[in-house]
């Protein structure tokens, strides 16, 4: 791709010559996906010497292409390439912001924080094809936990597919939490609009999401190698260590009208089948039996309303993604919840206001974004 004005379609280059003519003749920056193929100048080469990347390409308001990223952890994507060295992408508005993009997988690895800390961006953009797990590692949760973290601006655009668990976008405003998100498996493209400097709503849920959807579909997870212990009482304590990762949590409720558990894993996660990603994870979640385990299948409803809730955690990296979650996995809005990682060995989230919060609450969680010392693999296909 070379830089320039391809609103005059040509040859080879359709979906850029499109692109290229909606951001000029509606006067605005667009994002947008796409396969870029390039020769491939490498030692080794694909038979047709061709390589394939995931890419994101932004044009500004004339028609420009200002700027073009590889994605750089790929996430099960057959015939298609990582950069070597990883990739950055960086341009200017004449908006006053300067914004940095990545793809999906992207986020959880350190090049998503490094355009913040070493590019200093204050607005990204996400294009995202993501595939949603129970409890917590759902689109709109880990998207607000990277905005939330580093205090960012991001729009997140994720595709509509409830058949594959993949339906959560949104626009979220750093501590100020989201502005407006949706995150519903009723099967419905939506287009989110709103104006950035507007204050943030008691319920930024998109007004038109289906809230209570009868099927959704969700990666499984295998628990056999998590640390469990169940929250037994109505108010109380737990911790669990797990390969010298320790997680507590201190907590109160009128009553326990669920089985809730402190979940803690540290060591290597299998996904699909396929990865394997580091991980260390704090979870306190609603957790019922299954298949002849206490805790095997995540409801997303609960009838328990905490009035305190306190986790801790001692991290190993320094860049940790936290989550309150309630009813069909609403996002808790911040001003109920407290986040504190500036010591990650110390990292502490603390439920606030407990007396205007009268929803109830699913999972809180504190997950690390994968770095030194985290590691994420390919692994041989396995059974589904």
């Amino acid at each position: 791709m070379a830089s320039g004005t391809p609103s005059s379609p040509g040859p080879g280059y359709p979906i850029l010559s499109n692109l290229s003519c909606m951001a000029q003749e509606f006067n605005m920056y667009v994002v947008a996906n796409m396969i870029d193929k390039k020769p491939c100048l490498r030692n080794e080469c694909p038979e047709d010497g061709l390589l394939f990347y995931n890419t994101n390409v932004a044009f500004d308001r004339t028609g420009t292409l200002i700027s073009r990223y590889h994605k750089n952890h790929l996430f099960i994507e057959p015939h298609r390439v990582e950069p070597n060295p990883p990739e950055f992408a960086v341009f200017e508005t004449d908006f006053g912001r300067r914004v940095g993009t990545f793809v999906c997988f992207d986020v959880i690895f350190k090049e998503a924080s490094e355009l913040v800390t070493k590019f200093k961006v204050d607005l990204v953009v996400m294009t995202t094809w993501w595939f949603d797990e129970l409890p917590v590692w759902f689109a709109v949760a880990v998207q607000q936990a990277y905005s939330l973290h580093h205090n960012i601006t991001l729009l997140a655009a994720d595709i509509q597919k409830p058949s594959m668990g993949s339906v959560g976008s949104g626009i979220y405003l750093g501590r100020r939490g989201p502005l407006l998100y949706t995150s519903s498996a009723d099967g419905k493209d939506k287009l989110l609009v709103a104006d950035l400097d507007s204050p943030v709503p008691d319920d930024a849920r998109y007004v038109g999401d289906e809230r209570a959807v009868a099927q959704r579909v969700f990666i499984r997870i295998s628990l056999t190698d998590y640390v469990a212990r169940a929250l037994k009482s109505a108010t109380g304590s737990a911790s669990a260590c797990h390969e010298g990762f320790c997680c507590s949590v201190r907590y109160s409720a009128p009553a326990m009208h669920d089985k809730f558990y402190l979940l803690v894993k540290s060591g290597t996660k299998r996904i699909k089948t396929l990865i394997d990603l580091g991980v260390q994870e704090c979870l306190v979640t609603r957790c019922e039996p299954k298949d002849g385990l206490p805790c095997g299948q995540f409801p997303v409803t609960s009838n328990t309303s905490f009035t305190s809730l306190e986790v801790r955690a001692n991290f190993a990296v320094p860049h940790i993604f936290a989550a309150v979650v309630s009813d069909q996995l609403a996002l808790t809005p911040v001003r109920h919840w407290h986040f504190d990682d500036s010591r990650p060995t110390r990292t502490r989230l603390t439920l606030l206001s407990p007396t205007s919060l009268q929803q109830s609450c699913p999972t809180s969680s504190l997950l690390p974004r994968c770095g030194t010392g985290m590691s994420t693999t390919l692994g041989q296909p396995g059974p589904d």
